[in-house]
């Protein structure tokens, strides 16, 4: 799981790479003029989701090549 993985890596504060390199959702309440966001992160990205659709995730088997993928689209986002 992750968050074992965090606790393994010795994570101890948001600015650690292990964790600024999970895909993370935060909830924004009144972020905007049309109500709340969800705002979405990873290293150095940041953006709003729009609610898109996933696709069938539970099928996706993560390994780390996995989320060396999200962090290549996601830093290919931020560009």
């Amino acid at each position: 799981d992750v968050v074992q993985r965090l606790i393994d890596a010795g994570v101890s504060g948001i600015g650690d790479f292990d964790w600024m390199s999970q895909l993370r959702y935060y909830f924004e309440p009144g972020a905007s003029q049309s109500g709340s966001e969800v705002i979405v992160k990873q290293v150095q990205t940041e953006w709003t989701y729009g609610n898109e659709y996933l696709g069938n995730t539970s099928r996706l088997v993560i390994t780390p090549l996995t989320d060396r993928i999200y962090m290549t689209l996601t830093g290919a986002i931020h560009m």
